[in-house]
């Protein structure tokens, strides 16, 4: 049985570890890396054909909360137990603060280019797992599954608060690029998706209040949705079972709980969907380049193992006290005053669509390293410029800005720095290197580098890295 913090301690975990960041403002317009046609699919092509290496063309992983930072909750010595952590924890996180956890793993990564003389394609295909995590920080419901509400008269607390997207998604995927002229490029993706596993409870409404006396009111109009209910079931008992009885280590914690939710599992479930990505890159002259994408404009349906917890209605109960000395788990005292219902109805979620759009400006001249110094090449070797970035969340879109810097050293490495502002840091300084030795691309990209010197204190952070085979443009 959980102890009367479980529901809290749960949140926190979620809270503290895992991956992160569905904005990737330095692969977005990184055009000699193949990847940055998973961003915008009318992007720049880098070359007539590419392969990814199986499994590490694309990498990409990252840790992200707003409000709070893994030091700020494990910073040794300042805390003697769990209970101390939570305290604080909840004292400095409200509703507004968001947590988000990301992974994207690539299994296969491919394009070549078709058409004849006067109409140029390019085709690109491939297969990847992703699994997201994101949930508002339920500051009502944290309180009240710590503290309790007893003593509490006049009190509300809101249900709504109970705000969570969870999921792993197997996506195959083809795209069809164009360019129209030498100005306009354009271009399109279809997505097919499998949910792995999927936990989903927003638009919740109800509270908990405190009446006279001892006498305790719910209201409640809340559904989570699951579908791989077992397999969920399973992560539920390794957090509570794994982690809670014992003691607790960040970064164990995370890369075991990452073994757990993202490798295991079936491949291809019941739960299908389909989706397209949109694109195009409009460049008016040499020096000005305009470009901007919507991702994931699509749905899942459910109905693999699906199971849906249902609380509605109003019912009365006696009051809790979380820190008694023989306290009553919150829950089993409400559940003992209503019927909660279940069902296995299937369900459908939309994707979190995603928008970029950015604005470029090209200069300077590339020369060699020969006597004559002349120059190279017609296009100019540095960029800078500004883009933009919002993604669709249940309450308010996720949005960021980023000012970048494009150079290209030498032939065979290019280099991009960014600065993003965005909900979970106004210091975020990243820098992206993408090298091409015997055609083979490699490159690797990682954002808020001021915090390297304490990677715990960061809230926000990124790595994408992956190697490719590309097959050059014809001279």
């Amino acid at each position: 049985m959980l102890n009367n913090r479980s529901i809290v301690c749960l949140f926190f975990l979620m809270s503290m570890v895992g991956l992160y960041a569905q904005n990737k403002q330095l692969l977005y317009n990184f055009s000699e890396i193949p990847q940055a046609l998973m961003l915008n699919p009318g992007g720049k092509l880098p070359g007539r054909a590419y392969i990814g290496v199986p499994l590490i063309s694309g990498l990409y992983g990252g840790a992200s909360s707003s409000g709070i930072s893994v030091y700020d909750a494990f910073e040794d010595g300042e805390f003697d137990n769990m209970d101390q952590r939570l305290e604080y924890v909840i004292g400095r996180l409200d509703r507004n603060d968001s947590q988000r956890a990301s992974e994207h793993i690539e299994i296969l990564n491919a394009g070549f280019e078709i058409g004849g003389i006067f109409n140029t394609y390019f085709i690109s295909f491939g297969l990847y797992k992703e699994a997201d995590f994101f949930n508002y920080w339920p500051e009502d419901l944290a309180y009240l599954g710590y503290y309790g509400n007893q003593g509490s008269t006049g009190d509300y607390y809101n249900l709504a608060d109970a705000n969570i997207k969870g999921e792993i998604v197997t996506v195959l995927h083809v795209g069809l690029q164009h360019e129209l002229n030498e100005k306009w490029t354009i271009g399109g993706r279809l997505k097919f998706y499998s949910s792995n596993m999927d936990v989903t409870s927003t638009n919740n409404k109800g509270f908990v209040g405190s009446g006279a006396e001892s006498d305790q009111i719910f209201y409640g109009d809340a559904v989570v949705h699951t579908s791989s209910n077992e397999r969920l079931k399973e992560v539920y008992r390794y957090i509570r079972d794994d982690i809670f009885d014992g003691n607790v280590d960040p970064v164990s914690d995370a890369i075991d709980l990452h073994r757990k939710v993202f490798a295991e599992g079936p491949f291809i479930t019941k739960n299908l969907g389909v989706g397209i990505d949109i694109g195009f890159t409009y460049e008016p002259s040499e020096n000005w380049s305009y470009s901007a994408s919507i991702l994931d404009l699509g749905f899942i349906n459910h109905k693999d193992d699906v199971r849906n917890y249902v609380v509605t209605g109003t019912y009365g109960f006696d009051g809790t006290n979380s820190n008694s000395s023989d306290p009553d788990d919150l829950f089993q005292v409400i559940e003992g005053d209503f019927q909660r219902t279940d069902n296995t109805d299937s369900y459908t979620t939309m994707r979190p669509v995603e928008f970029y759009a950015s604005a470029m400006y090209r200069f300077g001249y590339f020369r060699s390293n020969k006597p004559c110094n002349c120059t190279t090449s017609n296009e100019p070797p540095s960029a800078i410029g500004l883009q933009f970035f919002a993604e669709k969340r249940p309450r308010y879109p996720q949005m960021a800005l980023t000012a970048f810097y494009y150079r290209k050293i030498w032939e065979p490495l290019r280099i991009k720095a960014t600065y993003t502002v965005d909900k979970y840091s106004k210091t975020n300084v990243g820098l992206g290197i993408s090298t091409h030795f015997a055609n083979f691309n490699f490159y690797l990209l990682a954002d808020n580098l001021l915090e390297l010197g304490n990677l715990a204190d960061a809230n926000t952070l990124s790595l994408q890295t992956g190697l490719n085979y590309v097959f050059p443009v014809k001279k």
